[in-house]
């Protein structure tokens, strides 16, 4: 009882110990036999194990060992965390770009849904560093997109001067140049007070 307290009722776990012992004590059709879930299918595994306590125990111990060195990798997966949608847009990109690693599994929903995806599959760590990198850009790009929605890009031709206030304004207040001059016209468009008075200072410095 003491040896398998480790394997929590964590759906990650139970089905990382339940594959692992299947392979190592070559149960790998018993769960069609019984209807069992979370940690109690590793255990019945283990009880219908024709070995003796002692050898049962040593797998368990070193299992645990290479569970704790397993996790221990996990901080390569960190940028899912924060945000579930980052987990369904990986489900996305995986089913168009590496189709028969899916076969099998479920839409991911959930952090948990992908580490387990990546702890089921055969990829190596370069393989999985290459495949979230490539997530992440595709993910960015998503988002830009998005972001562009609403917008449109014109290109203005400014003065040297009028370029040097802009970069100044833009640094005091720590905004993008474009956010700078979105605030201004907003503002102008509200208030209507400075381009008038401009435009009649300049037509009475032509008239005169």
């Amino acid at each position: 009882k003491k040896e398998i307290e480790w394997i929590t009722e964590d759906r990650r776990v139970t089905e990382w110990t339940t594959r692992e012992i299947q392979i190592l004590t070559e149960h790998s059709q018993l769960n069609y036999y019984f209807d069992l879930t979370e940690k109690d299918l590793p255990i019945a595994i283990l009880d219908v194990w024709q070995k003796d306590i002692t050898q049962k125990t040593k797998l368990l111990r070193d299992l645990e060992q290479r569970w704790k060195s397993h996790k221990t990798n996990d901080k390569v997966y960190a940028w899912f965390k924060d945000d579930d949608q980052k987990s369904q847009f990986a489900w996305d990109w995986l089913t168009k770009n590496s189709f028969a690693a899916t076969l099998g599994s479920t839409p991911f929903e959930t952090f948990e849904d992908i580490l387990i995806f990546f702890d089921k599959t055969n990829y190596s760590r370069e393989q999985k560093e290459l495949y979230i990198g490539k997530i992440k850009k595709g993910w960015a790009q998503r988002k830009y997109r998005e972001n562009l929605k609403g917008k449109a890009q014109y290109n203005f031709v400014l003065s040297d001067k009028a370029i040097e206030s802009l970069e100044k304004l833009a640094s005091r207040y720590e905004v993008s140049r474009a956010r700078l001059l979105e605030i201004l016209i907003e503002m102008e468009a509200e208030k209507n007070d400075h381009i008038p008075e401009r435009i009649r200072t300049s037509q009475l410095l032509k008239i005169s």
